[in-house]
């Protein structure tokens, strides 16, 4: 009985830790504005990709085209 009484006191010390930390930290929309203030106003990357035919297309040549 005794290793009953140590595993569930276990557990509900790992239950009550891993929640305590949860209710300290910022939220995600305020990790995800921090993480977006360091790439806000750069340059988008280049984008190119290759097609099944091998022909490479250059996304920002097709910038202003109107879609078909």
């Amino acid at each position: 009985m005794t290793i009953v009484k140590a595993i569930c006191r276990f557990a509900l010390f790992c239950g009550s830790v891993s929640v305590t930390p949860a209710l300290a930290e910022a939220t995600g929309q305020q990790r995800a504005q921090a993480a977006g203030r360091a790439i806000l106003g750069s340059p988008a990357p280049r984008l190119m990709r290759k097609t099944i035919d091998g022909e490479v297309i250059d996304l920002g040549s097709l910038y202003g085209k109107k879609a078909v």
